[in-house]
């Protein structure tokens, strides 16, 4: 089994490094800026003091004018152990999380649409292939009609198009009055250690900010390569195809 894992990590690491300078700068900027969200959210939400806008003039203003563009900054911290440490932790975390959201846009855009379209055409179809074989027809008929609803509900609810207890930017959904009614088990379990414990809080936005990050920048791909397949594969059943 380590053996195995090892491989897998060698030949990760190889094509990784077959990659051009400009593909291996946008990943190590997005795989970087991930690791920077990470540190800098567990580091605040565990040390920093409890009134730290209070004691920072400077910092209150900054947590004002991002919170401005991320409603969670503000929404995601009433009731919050510590309201201006859960404030600071998501300023901070997603104004750091704009550098990797931009390098896995731009690496999206680039190569898995454009450069290497055809062969990421193709993993992705043998990928969603191999998960219908194993999960059986109901995953087929119901994957992209699910993912379509997912994506397009966080979509419409961060703009405020539809009950916006669907964004995921903009926080409403995760509130502490929200998930104590509407969630349960292991989110529930999740949204609440935010609000409860300063570890909890530094994991949790990490959380959330990382699934802002990969919703908006690549998750897309789901759609445009997966989608015409399972077009296809419905229009060839109602025709009497397989």
């Amino acid at each position: 089994m380590r053996d195995a894992r090892e491989n897998k990590w060698r030949t990760w690491w190889a094509k990784r490094a077959s990659y051009s300078r400009f593909r291996q700068i946008l990943l190590g900027v997005r795989d970087g800026g991930l690791v920077l969200v990470v540190v800098l959210c567990l580091m605040l939400a565990l040390f920093a003091s409890p009134r730290v806008l209070s004691a920072h003039p400077g910092l209150r203003d900054y947590v004002r004018l991002v919170g401005h563009y991320f409603g969670a900054v503000h929404r995601l911290s009433v009731g919050a152990l510590h309201p201006q440490v859960s404030q600071l932790v998501f300023a901070v975390g997603w104004s750091v999380a704009i550098i990797p959201f931009i390098a896995s846009l731009l690496h999206s855009l680039i190569y898995s649409l454009w450069i290497e379209y055809s062969t990421t055409k193709a993993t992705m179809k043998h990928s969603y292939e191999r998960k219908i074989v194993r999960n059986g027809r109901v995953i087929d008929i119901l994957s992209i009609p699910v993912v379509t609803l997912i994506l397009g509900s966080i979509v419409l609810g961060d703009a405020g198009i539809i009950n916006r207890s669907f964004g995921w930017v903009n926080g409403f959904g995760m509130t502490k009055a929200h998930i104590s009614t509407d969630q349960a088990g292991f989110v529930r379990a999740l949204l609440l250690q935010m609000y409860e414990s300063r570890l909890g809080l530094g994991v949790a936005s990490f959380v959330i900010i990382s699934v802002g990050i990969i919703v908006y920048s690549s998750g897309w791909l789901v759609l445009v390569f997966n989608g015409p397949i399972w077009l296809r594969r419905r229009l060839g059943r109602n025709n009497g195809g397989g």
